[in-house]
């Protein structure tokens, strides 16, 4: 199952903190231990795709709709500062700080953390007028994450401040239905809806996307709506949407191209890299591959699980256009295959080109743009499983 094996890769990964994920940090704010103000530091980099929204940082994380719902101590300038340059959005800023200044004040309280108390004493003194960003950062932008540090100390990294966020968005039997988890199989409190986001696949939402949800009667089953269609228990949910990003995130694991994106792992560690060849073929490694499954030598990893899911998004929903499970020996022969296919007879094999997955498909629109999604996706299953290329494709 596919959700199954991102939770399976997810465990792979550096432990985080529950609910805390990577994004860009705009700003940081830093107090004194007495919550006396000192500065106000742009991280943005414009120069780094990487950073120029903001330093990436470990920050609490949850998806919220449209209701208000603070981030404990790393949100936006509505939240943090009850600030909106636009007028007809002052009284729900407002509204907004206000409940960024209770969560923090119960933070304080609960954790009894000397720097939160700093952070909450300060939000209680009319931060907007005493940090003034319009100031205090020259091309301020409002809809960047804010985070404080106290005496150089970033609060959201403390553990006590980690367990309380985990603490509050903790899901409890009385507040939602307990069903069997479709990923672990235990009984447990279902999630109506998945507290974290799928990021980083073209064409969705900027806040990200979500890989379960319903929202109209067409997708509803079995009486139940939004996530509930499929339910899973929270810490599945959190799992399996940190190992898709964790795939979409390295460079090592995913090919994105137009408005699609494919990822791409095995069951445990290797250092196999099949997927490069796919996309940026190299004809002495193609060499290597063709004679490795003409001769029937079998890999050292030959056995060894391997996985490829291709995606793509509609607005706040992620959609699954393809998922692939085989293994390394078999997805090495499907590859020997398919360019084997590309192969034209000329004086000499080494004079032949093999060309990539993106330089295929581009070849079938006038520009890039043009490219449906459906043709890389076809195009990748081909790739791997050794299904012909449909004619419609192939005239093009």
């Amino acid at each position: 199952m596919l959700l199954q094996k991102l939770l399976d890769y997810s465990r792979r990964q550096e432990h985080r903190p529950s609910l805390y994920g990577e994004g860009p940090v705009r700003y940081i704010v830093n107090l004194d231990g007495d919550g006396s103000f000192q500065s106000m530091i742009d991280t943005a980099d414009p120069s780094n795709r990487r950073t120029r929204r903001g330093q990436i940082r470990l920050v609490p994380q949850v998806q919220r709709a449209y209701g208000i719902r603070p981030l404990l101590l790393a949100d936006k300038a509505d939240y943090t500062f009850g600030y909106t340059a636009e007028e007809k959005r002052v009284d729900r800023a407002r509204s907004c700080h206000q409940a960024y200044v209770d969560l923090v004040k119960r933070c304080a309280i609960e954790t009894e953390d000397r720097d939160v108390a700093a952070v909450l004493k300060f939000l209680r003194d009319d931060p907007l007028e005493r940090a003034r960003p319009d100031e205090a950062v020259e091309l301020f932008d409002p809809s960047g994450i804010i985070t404080f540090a106290v005496d150089n100390r970033v609060v959201v990294d403390h553990s006590v401040v980690q367990a309380f966020w985990a603490s509050v968005n903790a899901v409890s039997e009385d507040e939602v239905q307990t069903m069997q988890c479709l990923v672990c199989g235990n009984h447990r409190p279902a999630l109506e809806r998945l507290q974290v986001k799928v990021n980083g696949i073209p064409g969705g939402q900027t806040s990200g996307t979500s890989i379960i949800s319903a929202n109209a009667d067409a997708f509803l089953s079995y009486g139940q709506s939004a996530s509930l269609v499929s339910p899973t228990c929270a810490e599945c949910g959190e799992g399996f949407t940190r190992g898709i990003n964790a795939l979409l995130a390295s460079e090592q694991t995913r090919f994105v191209s137009g408005n699609g994106a494919f990822v791409f792992w095995t069951r445990d560690e290797t250092e196999f890299d099949l997927f490069a060849s796919l996309d940026a073929p190299e004809p002495d490694r193609v060499l290597a591959l063709l004679e490795s499954v003409r001769g029937g030598r079998r890999s050292t990893v030959n056995e060894e699980s391997f996985y490829a899911l291709s995606l793509s998004a509609s607005g706040g929903r992620a959609v699954v256009r393809d998922w692939i499970d085989t293994t390394v020996g078999r997805a090495e022969e499907m590859l020997g295959r398919w360019f084997d296919g590309q192969r034209i007879i000329r004086w000499s094999e080494e004079n032949n080109q093999y060309y990539g997955l993106r330089a295929l498909a581009f070849a079938t629109v006038r520009e890039p743009r043009d490219l449906p999604v459906t043709t890389l996706r076809t195009l990748f299953h081909a790739a791997f499983t050794g299904n012909a290329v449909p004619w419609d494709i192939l005239y093009q």
